[in-house]
């Protein structure tokens, strides 16, 4: 892992719509669930096709996602979240490419992820 120079925080008060569905070229990433859970999560490395999948994961769960690794989760209505970042925030470069892997409505996992 790389040097971490951003933080940010996810309330996901009252939402239950998936997140994420996307990867990054150059920002690496550590999440950490702080209240409630993360009911379903999934990650795929975006040159290998390599797939994990978790459910249920609580309170202290710690995530690495590496550069290029698509990711999508839902998070429990009401629970929190804080991620590390390694890239500082740049309006004009989000480096965030669509890569679909739960569906945005049903929250449902997509057989063969979309790039967009």
């Amino acid at each position: 892992m790389g040097k971490f120079c951003r933080l940010n925080f996810f309330d996901w008060t009252g939402q239950e719509a998936p997140g994420g569905n996307h990867y990054h070229e150059r920002n690496e990433e550590v999440f950490f669930v702080t209240q409630g859970e993360i009911s379903k999560m999934v990650i795929e490395n975006i040159d290998t096709k390599e797939r994990h999948r978790w459910k249920h994961l609580g309170v202290g769960t710690v995530i690495h996602m590496p550069v290029r690794h698509a990711h999508a989760l839902v998070l429990a209505p009401g629970s929190k979240m804080i991620a590390l970042c390694s890239q500082p925030f740049d309006e004009n470069d989000k480096d965030m490419p669509v890569y679909m892997l739960l569906d945005k409505k049903t929250g449902e996992e997509i057989p063969q992820a979309v790039a967009a």
